[in-house]
């Protein structure tokens, strides 16, 4: 809908709701017709094509989630997971992928500063990972690894520690293995904070695995270049403060291939119309979007 907010379309998906009963009601019983529908809005929801049929195609699954016949929207959705609590594993291993942006999105609403962080990463990891030899297959996982790698900031009790909380790779890790994620996944999304070197935030002294590499260079260009935690800075600048760590913090060949990713995109690194993951299959098939 041109020049529409998302409360229009959403009192638009009612009316289309009742003028399916009126029309259907000489043909077929109603209670055995139901009609769902999902509802998202640029560029609150979403800012490519894919991502927005993404977060309709979520929205929807919340309405079919919540007993059908209804129109819901992308933001419910986020609300619910925000409130979900206990419930957030069982939705994500419920629906995996259907959920996975309204996730990333859920946690980037819990801070100010990080609106649009996640999709940001999903975008630069994407490039890096493409220029790195990162497998087709992989970049499934890698994708969903960018979505979630900040999911354990919704099991934290308290957000008084800032975006980076203590902990929250390490509760991470929990919420994606607990929803039965792939290894690679669950690995990236715990070890996104570990240096190349081997200065792990705990444990053994091992490079982190490739993914992870990827996330945390991801990272450090997207918070310099946001001005997340830091002054903002321009994208040569940027380049040149992750080369600083090129070796020690960072993966040298995921930062060559930064490099690549921002020259060949002008030194811009605009969000592509990534695929999402299909990781697994939704609860039900998409009827209406």
């Amino acid at each position: 809908m041109h020049d529409a907010n998302g409360a229009a379309a959403q009192r638009l998906a009612y009316r289309i709701v009742d003028a399916v009963h009126a029309a259907a009601v000489s043909t077929i019983p109603s209670q055995h017709l139901t009609f769902s529908v999902g509802v998202a809005s640029y560029p609150e929801d979403g800012f490519t094509a894919t991502e927005l049929v993404a977060a309709a195609d979520q929205a929807l699954y919340l309405a079919k989630r919540e007993g059908k016949d209804r129109p819901c929207t992308f933001p419910q959705l986020v609300t619910e997971l925000e409130l979900a609590d206990g419930n957030l594993v069982a939705m994500l291993a419920e629906a995996g992928p259907q959920v996975m942006v309204a996730v990333a999105h859920a946690v980037d609403h819990r801070n100010p500063v990080t609106q649009g962080h996640s999709s940001r990463i999903v975008a630069i990891a994407d490039a890096i990972g493409r220029r790195a030899g990162v497998g087709s297959s992989d970049m499934e996982n890698l994708r969903a690894a960018a979505f979630l790698h900040d999911v354990g900031h919704m099991t934290l009790t308290s957000g008084g520690e800032g975006f980076e909380a203590p902990g929250h790779a390490e509760e991470g890790e929990k919420v994606v293995a607990g929803a039965n994620f792939p290894s690679d996944v669950v690995a990236a999304v715990r070890h996104h904070h570990d240096r190349f070197d081997g200065g792990a935030t705990d444990g053994p002294p091992e490079q982190p695995p490739m993914m992870a590499r990827i996330l945390a260079v991801a990272e450090r260009y997207e918070a310099l270049t946001a001005g997340r935690g830091c002054a903002r800075v321009t994208p040569p600048e940027a380049l040149a403060k992750v080369n600083e760590g090129s070796g020690t913090e960072f993966d040298p060949a995921v930062v060559d291939a930064l490099s690549r990713a921002v020259q060949d995109r002008g030194l811009e690194l605009n969000l592509p119309d990534i695929a999402l993951p299909a990781l697994a299959a939704a609860p039900e098939p998409v009827s209406a979007a």
